[in-house]
C-alpha cells in the first residue's frame, strides 16, 4: 500500500494572491483562519492517509485537529466549514464514519504557479471547471453520508440542516413549541452536529436526519431553559401550585402524593412534572384524579 502522505501539506509553501483581501470573508477571521488552515493542510500532490485516497487540493483533517491547531472551538470550527461550502470554497465529502475528506474548490487554479498567466484564460478556467464538476460528481457517486429513502442521492447532514432551517413557518412552530428563539435553534443544531461529527454519527435516510436532529435540539433546549433558575426555586413554585389546589377543595392527601411524585428530579435536572410539554397543573391533577377513580 503507498505511504500515508496527508493532513501536512507534503512540505513546500502555498501562493496568497493580494485579491485575497477582495475575498467575501476577508472580514471574518473564523472563517479566514480555518481556511488558511486548510490552505496548509491540503495535500501538493496526490497521496495516501490510512488507505483512503487524497487528492491534490484535499486533506482528512479533522474539526479536531483544526480545533488544537487554531484554539477556535469545534462550534465556531464548524460554522466556517458551513460557510465555506455554502459560498463554494470547500467541499466535505464523508468516507465512513471515522474519516471526512475536505477538498478545496479550485486549488490547483490558485496554486499551480508553474505559469500564472493561465489563471487568466478562460479556457484554462473552463476546463478546470469541467475537471473540478466531473471530481465532485465522483465523490458524490461513490462517497455517501446519508442516503434518502429511494437511495438516488446523498446529501451531508449539514445540508439537511440547512434544508430545515429554510423551512422558516416549522421551524418557527417547532421553536415556539419549545420555547427558543430560531437563532437558538441554529446554535444548538450546530452544537448537535458538531458532536456527531466527532462520534461519526450515520443516519440511513434525510428523514431519519432530520427527526433525530429535531430530538437532539429539544433535549438541549429543555435543558437550557430550566438552566437558568435553581431547581429549588423551581420546586417552590410547583409546591405553591399544588397548594393553590387544596383551597379549590380538593383533598390534601391527594395533592400531597401528586406534589411529591410531579416534582421528583430527572436525570437532565428537571423536575418530573417539567417533562411533560404544556404542562398546566389543574389540568394533570384532574386526569389523575380521573384515572384513580375509573
Amino acid at each position: 500500500m503507498a505511504k500515508d502522505t496527508a493532513n501536512n501539506g507534503n512540505g513546500g509553501w502555498i501562493c496568497l494572491h493580494r485579491s485575497f483581501k477582495d475575498w467575501q470573508h476577508y472580514g471574518e477571521p473564523s472563517v479566514m483562519v480555518v481556511f488558511i488552515d486548510l490552505l496548509l493542510s491540503v495535500n501538493a500532490k496526490d497521496g495516501w492517509w490510512h488507505g483512503h485516497k487524497c487528492e491534490r487540493g484535499a486533506t482528512f483533517r479533522s474539526i479536531r485537529t483544526i480545533a488544537e491547531n487554531t484554539t477556535l472551538n469545534p462550534i465556531t470550527i464548524r460554522r466556517a466549514l458551513a460557510k465555506l461550502e455554502m459560498t463554494g470554497e470547500i467541499k466535505r465529502i464523508k468516507i465512513d464514519q471515522k474519516h471526512t475528506k475536505t477538498i478545496i474548490c479550485n486549488f490547483t487554479k490558485y496554486q499551480d504557479f508553474s505559469d500564472v498567466r493561465v489563471l487568466k484564460s478562460n479556457t484554462q478556467s473552463n476546463t478546470q471547471s469541467n475537471t473540478q464538476s466531473n471530481t465532485e460528481q465522483q465523490y458524490n457517486n461513490n462517497n455517501n453520508i446519508v442516503v434518502d429513502d429511494n437511495n438516488a442521492h446523498v446529501r451531508t447532514h449539514e445540508e439537511i440542516a440547512r434544508e430545515m432551517f429554510d423551512s422558516r413557518i416549522t421551524i418557527e412552530a417547532f421553536c415556539k413549541n419549545e420555547g427558543i428563539t430560531v437563532e437558538q435553534c441554529r446554535q444548538l443544531a450546530d452544537e448537535v452536529l458538531v458532536e456527531w461529527e466527532l462520534v461519526g454519527e450515520t443516519h440511513k435516510s434525510e428523514k431519519e436526519v432530520k427527526r433525530h436532529l429535531l430530538d437532539h435540539i429539544r433535549k438541549k433546549a429543555q435543558a437550557m431553559n430550566v438552566q437558568g433558575e435553581p431547581l429549588e426555586q423551581r420546586r417552590a413554585r410547583f409546591i405553591d401550585e399544588c397548594k393553590a389546589l387544596i383551597t379549590q377543595g380538593f383533598d390534601r392527601g391527594e395533592v400531597a402524593e401528586f406534589a411529591k411524585y410531579y416534582s421528583q428530579p430527572t436525570a437532565d435536572g428537571r423536575m418530573l412534572c417539567e417533562t411533560y410539554k404544556g404542562w398546566d397543573t389543574l389540568t394533570r391533577f384532574q386526569i389523575n384524579k380521573k384515572r384513580k377513580t375509573s
